[in-house]
């Protein structure tokens, strides 16, 4: 058995390979995440520790049980992202708006200290197609040259693909920093009203942090709806919260109009007219379009593992459906799944561990190991942590809930960027975990 990476195609000099510096020919598990936010980061660690002869995190789900012996056949983990560092998705409403958070949202690969380790390998790039038959993956590096890869187990957490404000469109750290500081300089050179069409939770935030952090512009949200968060599970009594902490927070909100149009008088005019559904017009400074919906990054995987939405139909072990040839050896978890609830990072981070708990029971399988134990998991209900300035409102076994005290609760002091750094341990030395410490609490699928 090889290592990972064993057939690449000729690459020009100045295209970095990707190869080791040593091969080890010991027998390997060799796994392939692919994706490295919440759900692929979730299950690298996860991964490391259990094979490491770490226990379980403490969770909401019962885990099969585990030896605390490490495993005897090595694994080697590969993880491929189109970035070249973890961002902080939460808090996009804030990085477009605060300079000095934006700097923390974003963390190249290479500085977080969970993933420096042996085992570990992060490849930029994306995987364009993924043959379950042989178990071999072709993956796109981002310096133009491709690779056919070989591995044992994939996960595939490469989530959603969003649109500008959802999320940078940069793939580099230098770039995305370049994009904040233009985008924020545009806020702040603006003398007009600032425009936010769309009532989603994407513009819902971020026509909030705008305000918080530009309290003297004036920031106006569009919405073609009646209520803001239209398109989301939710009841209307969550949605109502949301607008009252909107107009709290100072946004102005237009309700049931459409945009039409949105474009310059003149060739000179540094503003924008805007044409609404009704007749009616207004001027803005700036137009922020967070109307775009999100699209499945599912396309490198096997029809038959779809669902008709483009998300992979997994069992609830979270495994590729029997259609799929050698479906128990391939996982997804995170947004790419196809599951009930909304979309969330703590979910995504949850689902991670269910998977790598019942992928490192396949590894103990293959090692002689006969009393094996799956994890089924749970159904979630739709549930949300929405952060509107200064407050949050929640929505979690139906009940509301809103207030400075939900902000803190959901989010911490930063949008949750400390919450998940703290919980994954992305800024510490991979160490084992004591047996004997049970840190923190379990992690419960509301979480963000």
């Amino acid at each position: 058995m090889g290592f990972l990476f064993s057939k690449e195609e000729p690459a020009t000099a100045e295209m970095v390979q990707v190869v080791p510096e040593k091969v080890d020919e010991k027998p390997q598990n060799r796994v392939l995440v692919i994706g490295g936010a919440y759900a692929g980061l979730s299950a690298v660690i996860h991964l490391l520790e259990l094979a490491n002869g770490g226990e379980h995190r403490p969770t909401s789900v019962t885990l099969p049980p585990v030896t605390g012996k490490p495993l005897r056949t090595s694994v080697q983990i590969t993880m491929v992202d189109e970035r070249d560092g973890f961002y902080h998705t939460i808090g996009s409403p804030l990085a477009l708006a605060d300079d000095s958070y934006g700097e923390k949202a974003w963390r190249k690969y290479e500085d977080v200290k969970a993933i420096q380790h042996p085992s570990i390998r992060v490849v930029q790039g994306s995987v364009s197609k993924l043959n379950c038959s042989s178990k071999t993956a072709t993956i796109t590096h981002s310096t133009g040259h491709t690779s056919i890869v070989e591995y044992d187990y994939a996960i595939c957490c490469s989530g959603l693909r969003r649109e500008h404000p959802s999320v940078p469109q940069s793939l580099f750290r230098e770039k995305y920093l370049e994009e904040c500081k233009s985008h924020i300089g545009d806020i702040r050179s603006v003398s007009e009203s600032i425009v936010i069409v769309g009532g989603g939770a994407v513009g819902v935030e971020m026509s909030a942090e705008l305000k918080l952090c530009f309290p003297d512009k004036s920031i106006k949200l569009i919405h073609s709806h009646d209520h803001v968060l239209s398109g989301e599970p939710l009841p209307d009594k969550f949605k109502v919260v949301a607008l009252d902490l909107l107009h709290e927070q100072g946004v102005e909100t237009i309700l049931g109009e459409r945009v039409v149009s949105s474009n310059p008088d003149s060739p000179t005019d540094t503003g924008f007219t805007i044409q609404l559904k009704s007749g009616k017009t207004l001027r803005a400074g700036k137009v922020i379009w967070a109307i775009s919906r999100p699209v499945v990054t599912s396309t490198y995987a096997p029809a038959e593992a779809l669902d008709h939405e483009g998300f992979i139909a997994v069992t609830p072990q979270l495994q590729f459906p029997s259609a799929v040839p050698n479906a128990e050896y391939h996982f997804a978890a995170g947004d790419i799944m196809s599951w009930t609830g909304i979309k969330r990072c703590g979910a995504a981070m949850f689902f991670a561990q269910i998977a790598i708990a019942n992928m490192h029971q396949l590894m103990l399988k293959a090692e002689g190991n006969t009393d094996i134990k799956f994890a089924d998991a749970p159904p979630v209900e739709p549930m949300i942590a929405l952060a509107v300035g200064k407050k949050a409102a929640t929505y979690y076994a139906d009940n509301v809930a809103s207030g400075e005290e939900q902000l803190k609760a959901s989010f911490g002091e930063d949008l949750g960027l400390s919450v998940v750094w703290k919980y994954l341990k992305l800024g510490e030395t991979f160490e084992l975990p004591k047996r004997d410490e049970a840190e923190g609490r379990p992690l419960s699928t509301k979480a963000m």
